[in-house]
């Protein structure tokens, strides 16, 4: 329930009381201008330090920690890992493995033929190789590899360091449907299919549970990307949300040039932050397979059902109260993040490049239950946009207004 103090939503408690300029002087040294501007603003944004990431791994480190599992090289490691038993997850361009013995680390094997249609990867070498490669960030890692290996026959790979948390939301393996995703091995059964549906719920719960800090900290991790020309591929797979450590972790960071050939966006902007988060790939996906099993009179007797003038029919989540409330929550907090770092704002009309329908700001909103309300919102963010506390403010009471009337 929404209360009448506009500075309460969500368990975010925000305080209208000023540091002392006494204070503001003992604050750590990389305090921006813009940052003491606002030492009056809601006191979860006060300071966002620049601290992203986990720590980077060695090449050190790596040889120690493969020849403690009881391998003798990179190789012995990883022609030991890549076995069928030990697959983590498929992408458009890689199988990933990981193996309890190395439990750190994962093992990319970059495709020869890539499930990305039109691409062509590298050829199994014709002698063997081993890598090291330069780190893209000093001291931070966002899983970006740590090594490259060749084996003839076998192929290229890359040994990543893995990063804590859950995929945020359904990964494509699971309820794939477009041509090329990964779906050779596709299995959508009634259990199957039903507990896609409730892991998606699942993760809803969690990503709503965050606290407010760890919106504001992804937010403020992404505007620091832009700065250093990288871009989130903003997909389930890529942003992982961490449960024990209340974070948001961020992996597969792409060049922006990169980015902009494949993903059709060279930004990481607030389309990305909440599509990636509400997962609106997966609704999308459960939308139309529902479709399909609805024009064969197939039934899914363990599904949600409502009842329609025809009959009853299966309740996608995309329709689903409970998801739609989550939703809410989760939008509202990602907007006061937007609001307080200043994350860039997606123009109207929206283009999202390769996955447009799903990134777009209409379609979250819609989701959210907020169908027709973007452009507004939008209005609100840009007005406040690198402006005072008192043009945030007043922006925060609007967004406040809006859902008050919005979610019951």
């Amino acid at each position: 329930m929404f209360t009448t103090n506009p500075f309460f939503y969500y368990g975010a408690v925000y305080s209208n009381k000023c540091a002392s300029s006494s204070a503001l002087k003992t604050k750590p040294a990389y305090l921006s201008e813009q940052q003491k501007l606002f030492v009056c603003q809601p006191s979860f944004a006060y300071y966002l330090p620049p601290s992203f990431g986990s720590s980077r791994v060695k090449e050190t480190q790596l040889k120690r920690d493969f020849r403690k599992a009881g391998y003798l090289s990179l190789e012995e490691g990883i022609q030991a890992v890549v076995r069928k038993e030990n697959l983590y997850a498929k992408g458009y361009w890689s199988d990933i493995y990981q193996s309890p013995s190395l439990p750190k680390y994962l093992i990319k094997h970059l495709l020869p033929i890539p499930r990305y249609p039109g691409e062509i990867g590298p050829k199994p070498p014709s002698t063997s190789f081993v890598q090291f490669l330069q780190p893209d960030f000093r001291k931070q890692s966002f899983g970006q590899p740590i090594a490259k290996i060749g084996i003839p026959q076998l192929g290229e790979f890359l040994i990543l360091p893995k990063v804590s948390g859950l995929p945020s939301g359904i990964r494509y393996d699971k309820t794939a449907l477009n041509p090329g995703v990964i779906n050779e091995s596709l299995d959508l059964t009634e259990t199957y299919f039903y507990d896609a549906r409730k892991d998606y719920n699942n993760h809803l719960i969690r990503v709503s549970s965050l606290p407010q800090d760890a919106y504001n900290q992804f937010s403020k991790q992404m505007i620091n990307l832009n700065k250093q020309a990288y871009v989130i591929d903003a997909t389930v797979n890529n942003i992982l949300i961490d449960e024990a450590k209340e974070k948001i972790n961020v992996v597969n960071l792409r060049k922006m040039e990169w980015a902009q050939k494949h993903l059709g966006y060279v930004e990481n902007n607030l389309a990305h932050f909440i599509a990636g988060i509400l997962d609106n790939s997966y609704v999308d996906r459960e939308r139309r397979i529902l479709r399909e099993k609805q024009d064969t009179k197939e039934t899914l007797p363990n599904y949600p059902v409502k009842l329609t003038p025809f009959g009853i029919q299966p309740l996608s989540s995309e329709e689903d109260p409970v998801a739609v409330k989550l939703r809410q929550k989760i939008l509202y907090k990602i907007l006061i993040a937007a609001l307080w770092t200043d994350l860039p704002i997606p123009d109207i009309p929206f283009d999202g490049g390769r996955w447009h329908q799903i990134m777009d700001p209409e379609y979250s909103f819609k989701l959210s239950g907020m169908e027709g309300k973007w452009q507004e919102v939008r209005n609100w963010l840009l007005e406040s946009h690198k402006k005072g506390k008192k043009q945030k403010e007043d922006t925060l009471q609007k967004i406040n207004q809006l859902f008050r009337i919005n979610i019951r």
